[in-house]
């Protein structure tokens, strides 16, 4: 169990007399999560969000992540949806409202939260806009004289927006952001959002290719590096320049995670005054610095 220091004192009282007389007690993992949570809660972690990191995050900070991470066309099916809704509020059909509802008493718990390291927290969402996504489909459908056939060819040309969306994140679903961010790495980067280590196969076979014989590498991820194919490398240290081949990843440059340490923001930031050489796969820039 995590320390009970941030408890209140009742329920601090009673854990540590739990623990202490070892009771036995249902779904102990579940329990574990709960303290878990509550300890990562009142810490209040540093968050980031559109290139601003701040102890506890931002109240909005969900709601900002899935308008960033949800495909265009099924936000704007989301809004068509809940336009539809009122129609069956006016019928007195009123459980047809319960997935809007439910997305909203959602987002509104998040509030108060003080952790907020990533969209998978709130994955939930995304089933229950899909049902408000598909009422809004069936509402364009279903159009009457005279806006029958522009409601059809709306939904048809959202459709293919969606399709066309999912084909070209295909082979790099965890990174995908929407048509309303230019460098992703500004908007979200913690929590696996964009840069989970996803492409350290994709560092080496682009080292490989370009024949590297050393490199400096500051990466944010838990494989081991020595079964990964790369060259001979060393770990980059914070605020030292160093000549030849440097890959740094979006997470270790905006937050200064490497391997699972964290370094001062900015330890990085001398390499922006170099131009990468390649961005390899979504996540990591490839820089040569001459001697």
């Amino acid at each position: 169990m995590p320390s009970f220091q941030h408890f209140p004192a009742p329920i601090r009282a009673v854990a540590r007399h739990a623990i202490l007389s070892n009771w036995i007690v249902p779904v102990p993992a579940f329990l574990r999560g709960l303290a878990i949570a509550s300890v990562l809660n009142n810490t209040a972690p540093p968050a980031y969000l559109l290139g601003h990191v701040k102890d506890g995050g931002w109240w909005y900070f969900f709601m900002v992540g899935i308008a960033v991470k949800a495909p265009i066309a099924f936000l704007i099916l989301c809004l068509i949806g809940l336009l539809a809704l009122v129609e069956f509020a006016r019928a007195g059909k009123w459980t047809a409202l319960a997935p809007a509802v439910s997305v909203a008493a959602i987002l509104i718990a998040t509030m108060s939260v003080k952790y907020y390291a990533g969209v998978r927290h709130v994955m939930v969402l995304f089933p229950l806009l899909a049902m408000v996504a598909g009422c809004a489909a069936a509402h364009l459908w279903q159009l009457r004289l005279p806006v029958r056939l522009a409601g059809k060819l709306l939904l048809l040309c959202l459709l293919a927006w969606q399709v066309h969306a999912t084909v070209m994140a295909s082979s790099d679903f965890l990174a995908y952001f929407n048509e309303f961010v230019s460098d992703p790495s500004k908007a979200l980067v913690a929590g696996c959002d964009l840069d989970c280590g996803q492409d350290v196969l994709r560092l080496s076979q682009a080292l490989q290719d370009r024949k590297v014989q050393t490199a400096h590498i500051a990466l944010w991820s838990s494989a081991d590096m020595t079964q990964m194919g790369l060259p001979p490398f060393d770990i980059l240290a914070p605020f030292q320049p160093v000549r030849g081949w440097v890959a740094v990843s979006s997470r270790a440059r905006r937050l200064g995670c490497v391997f699972h340490e964290t370094y001062p923001l900015g330890a990085f930031a001398w390499l922006n005054g170099y131009q990468p050489v390649a961005l390899v796969g979504k996540t990591i820039q490839l820089y040569y610095i001459p001697d």
